[in-house]
């Protein structure tokens, strides 16, 4: 847990201030899952379809792209651990 924590503040310390502050609100407000993967084009938090532009968005990585329903942060691979 020590070695995880340490990474935890390494990756935090690079994130710009608007998006730690993103993912922190997001974190309280959804039990924790900020971070969740899109699968099937729809939202892996709240199951909601997304949009092939939203889908094609959050592909690119170019961006921090929000669900429209519940708000989490949509990522483009596997479920965070």
């Amino acid at each position: 847990l020590e070695t995880l924590g340490g990474q935890r503040d390494t990756v935090v310390a690079g994130l710009p201030r608007d998006i730690l502050a993103a993912y922190q609100r997001i974190f309280q407000g959804r039990a924790g899952q900020a971070i969740v993967p899109v699968g099937h084009a729809a939202c892996g938090g709240c199951g909601a379809p997304l949009p092939p532009q939203t889908v094609n968005e959050v592909r690119k990585m170019e961006a921090l792209i929000t669900c429209e329903t519940c708000g989490r942060i949509l990522v483009w691979g596997q479920e965070p651990k």
